[in-house]
């Protein structure tokens, strides 16, 4: 299991963002999307985590994250749903902090691998969703930070409404149907769009040192 860990952390993300537009706006639908939310969390949870105090404050945020999701299905309450989007915030914000540790530890002993390879890709994922849900926070309690043109708003839909602004932000490609309306927007989404591109230099950087030490350290 462990051997593989990115690899399923990856996979898990990919099917989240890739089945997603598949799944009906219906309450199934919605439940299918949190749920493997809540699952690629777990993975990556597993995948981060090396001590147990990491591990307790893991399972607390997934008991806070899972509890405020089931008593806003039952309620719908912006309180409960608030404190979904604070701790998957938290959550994910934890294990992209663990996981870019990894990725940059001065470990002479790190050598290029597709896990390697798996963590850097998963990485810039977590960017996303971290992205989706501090969006989706920000338009609950400042309903107007975004502008959505023509595209129908869905009570329901608060995680997918902006998975592809998030992603389109990251990349800079930006299609333009949803904008930011308010300054706190727009800083949001620059200092998304800001991360992204550093992120990527960066993790080139770093892959070509680590290549460069691999081949110093081979036998003439």
């Amino acid at each position: 299991m462990k051997r593989y860990r990115f690899a399923y952390l990856l996979a898990s993300l990919l099917l989240v963002l890739f089945v997603r537009p598949f799944v009906t706006e219906q309450v199934l639908g919605v439940a299918f999307i949190d749920i493997m939310l809540m699952l690629t969390l777990v993975i990556g949870a597993y995948t981060a985590i090396e001590h147990r105090v990491q591990l307790v404050i893991g399972i607390i945020i997934m008991v806070l994250m899972i509890g405020s999701w089931i008593m806003w299905s039952t309620s719908e309450r912006d309180i409960y749903l608030i404190g979904y989007f604070v701790s998957s915030l938290a959550g994910y914000g934890g294990v992209t902090w663990f996981l870019l540790r990894s990725l940059f530890a001065n470990d002479q002993k790190q050598r290029i691998t597709h896990d390697t390879l798996y963590k850097a890709v998963s990485i810039y994922l977590l960017f996303g969703l971290i992205w989706v849900f501090a969006y989706a926070l920000l338009e609950l309690l400042a309903p107007g930070s975004f502008t959505f043109g023509q595209q129908r708003i869905d009570d329901e839909s608060h995680f997918k409404r902006f998975v592809g602004f998030s992603f389109t932000t990251l990349t800079t490609l930006g299609y333009g149907n949803i904008s930011p309306a308010t300054p706190r927007a727009d800083a949001m989404t620059t200092l998304q769009a800001i991360t992204g591109q550093i992120y990527l230099v960066i993790v080139i950087a770093r892959l070509v040192a680590l290549q460069i030490m691999q081949q110093d350290k081979k036998p003439s």
